[in-house]
């Protein structure tokens, strides 16, 4: 994989954390990271695009989790 840049979709919640999460992962120019501003963004972009990682948020408003 040497090269290749890693795609990542990060749904943590808040502009500072995910501008910061962004920027610390990208800089090596490993990283290529998409933020979608919502959940419904978040899903589109999971169905629409190939991600390598995705850097999940605990809790996600608006999406409710079941306990197993």
């Amino acid at each position: 994989m040497m090269g290749e840049v890693i795609r990542a979709l990060c749904t943590i919640e808040g502009p500072v954390l995910i501008n910061t999460s962004k920027l610390f992962l990208e800089r090596g120019g490993v990283f290529a990271v998409d933020t979608p501003d919502s959940v419904s963004e978040a899903i589109t972009h999971l169905n629409t695009g190939q991600y390598d990682a995705i850097i999940p948020d605990y809790h996600v408003p608006g999406i409710e989790r079941t306990r197993t």
